[in-house]
């Protein structure tokens, strides 16, 4: 929420939850029940859901309930990251794609089509102007530069191990990415910080640097975020969640990345 709180999905409710763990109902009796994947808020509040387990089209959800904004034709709607211009890029995990969502003018456009199979975690640097996905099978990171719109053409910046899931950015622009546990059935998960270089096309010598690992963050993790408005050591912290309902902190040392958040 950008005041020190996040806003999770617990089965067929959204709860708010702050940095002590606490949870008030944000929103209840949605019928996704533990089928919400990536969420994230535009800077109106809107807090937009990928329920690609049960259904391909895209939601908007505020307290006093949730939008069906338009069916995406999607086969598995998965990350999901909101722009600076409210431009929703959304990653289609079986469809093997990155689309941009615009949910005012109702259009959906496909970006990226080669290299990302199983994609998963999405992030658009808009700094940099680069996008990047996760591909959850084979646990590599792959970018595209963006340039008027328009993605060129896609290239590997780094092969991890593992079955990678959520990524996010901090403030200096080194990449997070989740490996969600896949070196072996039941195996802890790991938090990788990618040192990129200055251009983000690439990875510096020795940029690869686990942050958490087995026994700091469970099992099965999905998906992380920094934390934003708390106004203390919150905020150079990553939060991380998992597919059985655990949430975990992990000290980064750094901010996030400026992204898009609720105004005020």
């Amino acid at each position: 929420t950008g005041n020190g709180t996040f806003v999770l999905a617990d089965g067929d409710t959204m709860v708010e939850m702050d940095a002590d763990g606490n949870t008030t109902d944000w929103l209840t009796g949605l019928p996704y029940d533990a089928g919400i994947l990536g969420i994230a808020f535009d800077t109106y509040g809107n807090l937009y859901g990928s329920a690609g387990v049960n259904d391909t089209i895209l939601r908007s959800f505020t307290p006093g309930g949730s939008t069906e904004v338009f069916e995406t034709n999607a086969q598995l709607l998965n990350g999901l990251f909101v722009d600076s211009d409210q431009q929703l890029w959304v990653s289609d995990s079986f469809g093997d794609n990155i689309s941009r969502i615009d949910p005012d003018a109702g259009t959906i456009v496909e970006i990226v089509s080669s290299n990302a199979s199983s994609a998963n975690g999405v992030f658009f640097d808009e700094q940099r102007g680069v996008l990047y996905w996760a591909r959850f099978a084979q646990s590599q990171v792959y970018a595209a530069q963006i340039t008027d719109g328009a993605a060129g053409p896609s290239a590997q910046v780094v092969d991890l191990e593992g079955s990678s899931d959520g990524m996010t950015m901090d403030e200096c622009g080194n990449l997070y990415v989740v490996d969600q546990g896949g070196l072996g059935a039941g195996a802890p998960c790991r938090i990788d910080r990618i040192e990129l270089t200055e251009g983000g096309s690439g990875v510096v010598d020795g940029g690869v640097v686990e942050v958490a690992g087995p026994g700091d963050i469970g099992n099965s993790c999905a998906s992380l975020q920094f934390g934003y408005g708390f106004g203390n050591a919150n905020d150079q912290a990553l939060f991380v969640v998992g597919t059985q309902g655990d949430v975990y902190r992990v000290d980064a040392g750094v901010g996030g990345y400026p992204i898009t958040l609720p105004a005020g």
